[in-house]
């Protein structure tokens, strides 16, 4: 009986959970329909380099298309149940790609499977609980008829190392808002792997699927066009539109993980690169969306373009998504059942966190109705509210126009702190030790302010002085933050292992030689510094 009452109890969780997710931002007034197809690229050719052609031999490139729209309201009579969410990873077709169509299938499975569940491997009942709990409902319906009219056209592209429906309850959602959703696999244009292309690769899948909307989607408007994306998809997206090349009016760029970072950075180099080099291109109206210690510095430099900045204190990287949501839903089911310690833990700010998302979506759907569609008044009301929303307390709004390239200057006898798009400028105007001395005055505040919550942005300001030669400034700063951040050197040896994992030794030399200038003690910095230039020497 005992183990009865706990299965039960495990749905009753996992439902509530799952419906407090789906439910967390309000839908709009048109039912949610789906469909999948596949289309080809005539004009690029695409092979399955990773096995040898084997999978799928040289011929057009293949375009996974998933595809929600404003369904016509009410449903037809006997129209099917909202779909599960498994039939999202059911992409499998017949015919020439279907090798092609099982590896991606397989592959997205397995990633999916990861995030949601924390690992890849699940045990032979885990798996089974894993196929019940993708059974969960979506709010889609499958081949419903769209509903009369055109709208705006939204292209949704998942990150790295993603799966293409990773977030599906904001495509969902959009599309019950009015809003026609494209997205795709975007896999890598070489064929060397499955995972997701973020470069010239996607930037063509882009342009293709909205040509190819406009000639297919009656129901599409080309000239009215969003692009979405998170973590590399957000790259994408932002690279594209500073080709010139992009037809997108609107941006939406959710945690690209470059805005925590100064420029002078290796870990983004290439990306920053190809956006100071197209940055007059960009006049879009881009919504950044990312956490409170976002320093912004790439961002203010597209002047050309409006920008807002949203930013975000709960949301760990993953939970831009829903299927960062439906990792609380997994977890909120396996506590259920048989809770712990480690479970509670990780599940202490569930619900934070899943109202915190539905902030995020409700914004980006009212950011992209005012854009998009000239319905402005739920983005003004959010705007009102969210602006006067302290930095790092809670969801805070913030609006750079055109003509402006950084933040207001910081006072030094202002009651508030420095925010950390402020830092660079307060260092480079006022000198290192008058930074200290405000950053002084809120080292204890708790929670900390955002400027002392994460170590990257002043890690990489760390790194940007010393490679602009003004190291005392940049030890006078080292020697506050070590005592606030202990890890903030941490963060620049991450730098180094990540540059050498990319096959890039000087760059790795260059963050590890900033680190050894810093602190000249550090042996063990100072030991793999040598052997990086001895290695090189060689």
């Amino acid at each position: 009986m005992r183990l009865v009452v706990a299965a039960l109890l495990a749905c009753v969780a996992s439902v509530c959970a799952q419906a407090s997710a789906s439910r967390a931002a309000e839908p709009g007034e048109y039912a949610v329909g789906f469909e999948r197809r596949w289309v080809l690229d005539e004009s690029r050719s695409y092979r399955s380099a990773w096995d040898d052609g084997e999978t799928l031999p040289a011929g057009p490139r293949p375009l996974l298309v998933n595809l929600w729209y404003p369904a016509r309201t009410p449903l037809p009579e006997g129209a099917a149940e909202p779909m599960p969410h498994a039939a999202y990873l059911d992409i499998l077709v017949t015919g020439q790609l279907e090798p092609f169509s099982r590896a991606l299938r397989d592959f997205a499975r397995e990633v999916a499977t990861a995030e949601i569940t924390g690992t890849e491997e699940l045990a032979a009942g885990e798996r089974a609980r894993f196929e019940r709990f993708l059974q969960a409902r979506t709010t889609a319906h499958r081949g419903v008829p769209p509903a009369e009219g055109r709208f705006p056209l939204v292209l949704y592209h998942a990150g790295a190392g993603s799966s293409f429906e990773d977030n599906a309850r904001l495509c969902e959602l959009l599309a019950s808002r009015g809003f026609v959703v494209l997205g795709s696999a975007f896999q890598d244009a070489s064929g060397d792997s499955l995972e997701t292309d973020g470069g010239d690769g996607s930037a063509a899948d882009l342009g293709f699927l909205v040509r190819w909307a406009d000639a297919e989607l009656p129901f599409a408007d080309a000239e009215r066009v969003g692009m979405l994306g998170h973590s590399l998809g957000a790259q994408a997206i932002l690279t594209f539109a500073a080709t010139g090349d992009s037809p997108a009016v609107a941006l939406v760029a959710l945690d690209t993980t470059q805005d925590y970072y100064a420029l002078g950075g290796s870990l983004h180099a290439r990306f920053v690169a190809r956006m100071r080099a197209g940055a007059s291109y960009v006049t879009q109206h881009v919504l950044f969306a990312a956490g409170p210690a976002a320093v912004f510095q790439l961002a203010d430099g597209l002047e050309r373009a409006p920008r807002t900045y949203l930013t975000l204190p709960r949301l760990d990287h993953n939970e831009y998504l829903s299927q960062g949501l439906q990792r609380l839903d997994w977890l909120t089911e396996l506590q259920a059942e048989a809770p712990t310690a480690e479970g509670a833990r990780q599940l202490e700010h569930a619900d934070a966190i899943r109202a915190e998302y539905a902030e995020l979506c409700r914004y980006v759907a009212a950011f992209l109705e005012h854009t998009l569609d000239d319905r402005g008044d739920a983005l003004a009301v959010l705007d009102r509210r969210l602006a006067a929303t302290e930095l790092g307390a809670g969801v805070h709004v913030e609006h750079v126009a055109t003509g402006v390239d950084g933040p207001a200057a910081y006072a030094l006898d202002s009651a508030d702190p420095p925010t950390p798009r402020q830092l660079g400028p307060l260092v480079e105007s006022e000198g290192a030790a008058a930074a200290v001395a405000v950053l002084t005055r809120f080292r204890d505040r708790e929670p900390p302010i955002p400027i002392l919550s994460g170590t990257m942005g002043t890690g990489s300001t760390l790194f940007a002085l010393v490679e602009s030669g003004e190291l005392e400034e940049a030890r006078t700063l080292y020697a506050f933050l070590e005592t606030v951040q202990p890890t903030v050197l941490g963060l620049l040896e991450f730098l180094a292992d990540f540059a050498e994992l990319l096959g890039r030794p000087d760059e790795a030399r260059r963050v590890l030689a900033a680190v050894v200038a810093l602190d000249p003690e550090y042996g063990e910095a100072a030991e793999r510094l040598a052997g990086l230039e001895e290695s090189g020497a060689d």
